[in-house]
């Protein structure tokens, strides 16, 4: 077991190629240590479904098998730090996806 420092949050970074269990380890760790579950996956999807501009622009990346930017991923981490309450830990699972 892990014990978070109650003074301040605990930022967990999660690296690993895809299948390696990064998922399944962050639900376990977030659930244990209260944190806030970072996935730009779903950020993304979120992100299409708002039908912002850059929802349409991830979407339509996607849709022709490309990459989403580094610069489109970081504006979507940022903005939902943004949003996040203060005095809460975080886990990014897969992010940063570039050196």
């Amino acid at each position: 077991m892990v014990e978070s420092n109650q003074h301040s949050p605990v930022n967990i970074v999660m690296v690993g190629p895809p299948g390696s269990g990064k998922g399944t380890q962050a639900a376990k760790i977030c659930e244990e240590l209260d944190l806030k579950n970072v996935s730009t996956g779903e950020m993304l999807r979120k992100e299409i479904r708002s039908g912002s501009e850059l929802g349409k622009q991830i979407d339509h990346l996607w849709r022709t098998g490309k990459n989403v930017t580094d610069d489109m991923v970081n504006n979507i981490v940022e903005k939902f730090y943004s949003e996040m309450s203060e005095g809460r830990g975080l886990l990014l699972d897969g992010y940063p996806r570039t050196i």
